[in-house]
């Protein structure tokens, strides 16, 4: 997290996210093929940004919103986080799956 924002972020699964993303563009899969979910805004422009740092510009990264009613080959779902302790700060914050279970199930289906 950083100071200006409530949103998280990873930058070791940020990182995780573009070596799938590499590997599956040396295996030969199309840039288009490929989709990046996250529910936090902070996670989704890190990734954007390690991916044009990389020269892949092809792929869709976005909120779960943004992938709603739509289909791709292959869907990487980086939740950024897997800690129960802030919990209560996302209630209170209205941030996460955690305020919105509906969007879970928009990420996996």
């Amino acid at each position: 997290q950083e100071q200006d924002s409530p949103s998280w972020f990873n930058p070791q699964e940020v990182w995780q996210v573009a070596q799938y993303c590499q590997t599956l563009l040396r295996s030969g899969v199309s840039p288009r093929e490929i989709g990046i979910i996250s529910p936090y805004r902070k996670q989704v422009m890190k990734i954007r940004e390690m991916l044009r740092s990389l020269f892949i510009t092809e792929i869709k990264v976005g909120s779960v919103e943004e992938f709603q009613g739509q289909e791709m080959a292959i869907i990487i779902l980086s939740t950024t986080r897997s800690t129960k302790g802030m919990g209560c700060e996302d209630w209170t914050s209205s941030i996460g799956f955690l305020s919105n279970p509906k969007r879970m199930n928009v990420a996996v289906t």
